[in-house]
């Protein structure tokens, strides 16, 4: 099999997680316990050496992390993306920089459950092919990359956001290849006679330009798909993964608790305080986040963050948010209603 590389397209402004991306670029936001991409190079690791990173808005925040983070892990490629054309647009961006082999193309603001030493292994039982492409059945079809199968697990279309789909089985956002120069070479085309969908290039198009052509497309079932596409997702996401991706509980060793209950799974980062305060289960907090005098379910809250006297549920505040609650002294006889909605 291959040697392969990995190509994560993250050049995108994020318009959909906005405000959290006002000061934050899409694969920064935090999400249960870490950024969206640090779970995905997490999970590269072990499995490919070098990473190229299709970068674009707040470019500097992202190599940054990436150097400091998992410097010691990949050899990184940074390639800018200068226009928003489409994520196939994006992908061509990298054409100059990915060694030739196998490549493994995985999205910016997703997150699996499936490791990639599994996708490949499944890739590797597809073969002979020229691609495995990760699959998922969504509920609406029409707000994603569908694919037609045939009876024997081969792709035989695929279509992008169709109005009409014509089946429920969509592009989850992980492409594995054998030859990375083949998608190349599609999308050149697809950039060369100008086909667009929805005004972009598109990843899909090139896919079903090369099926057209005779390559053979098979896919796999992403079983755990966490799409961190839109704000109320987050706090979903959040809670899936603490429940299901290990550790459940991770509290960093400089975290300073004070008469506080901790309700796992929650992940609290370095540097966090925590008095006087329930928090938990399904909690996330960013380093330097203060909490006190406050019950926490449920929530994402960001980098630096003070939040006092307040009871805040299925919440997600970004970095350096200060919130005041109000606190109350009753003095409350026998049988007495107190609704403080």
């Amino acid at each position: 099999m291959a040697r392969y590389t990995a190509l994560i397209p993250a050049a995108g402004s994020g318009i959909r997680l906005r405000p959290f991306t006002f000061t934050r670029p899409k694969p920064l936001i935090f999400v249960a316990g870490k950024p969206i991409l640090g779970h995905i190079l997490d999970a590269l690791a072990g499995v490919v050496d070098e990473v190229t990173v299709i970068v674009g808005y707040m470019a500097d925040k992202v190599e940054a992390y990436c150097l400091e983070a998992y410097g010691d892990t990949f050899k990184f490629n940074f390639v800018p993306q200068e226009k928003q054309l489409g994520l196939g647009h994006a992908v061509l961006q990298a054409r100059a920089t990915v060694p030739e082999g196998g490549l493994i193309i995985t999205l910016g603001d997703e997150i699996f459950g499936m490791g990639y030493d599994e996708m490949l292994a499944t890739h590797a039982a597809n073969l002979p092919c020229d691609a495995s492409i990760g699959l998922k059945v969504v509920d609406e079809p029409s707000k994603y990359g569908i694919v037609e199968l045939d009876g024997n697990g081969r792709i035989i279309a695929m279509v992008e956001k169709p109005e009409d789909p014509p089946s429920d089985t969509a592009l989850a956002g992980v492409y594995i290849f054998e030859n990375a120069s083949d998608i190349f070479s599609a999308l050149d085309t697809i950039v060369e006679q100008d086909i667009r969908t929805r005004g972009e290039y598109q990843l899909t198009d090139a896919m079903q330009m090369m099926t057209e052509e005779g390559s053979v497309f098979k896919g796999f079932v992403i079983k755990r798909w966490y799409d961190c596409g839109r704000p109320d997702m987050l706090v979903r996401v959040n809670h899936r993964l603490l429940e299901d991706l290990p550790p459940v509980n991770h509290v960093d060793e400089t975290a300073i608790l004070e008469d506080s209950v901790i309700v796992p799974p929650v992940a609290l980062e370095g540097k966090c305080i925590v008095k006087r305060s329930v928090v938990g289960p399904y909690v996330s907090l960013g380093s330097g986040t203060e909490i006190r005098d406050s019950v926490l379910t449920e929530c994402i809250v960001g980098e630096g963050c003070d939040v006092r006297n307040i009871v805040l549920n299925d919440s997600v505040l970004a970095d350096r948010v200060v919130v005041r609650g109000k606190s109350h002294r009753m003095t409350v006889g026998e049988k007495t209603l107190i609704d403080m909605e």
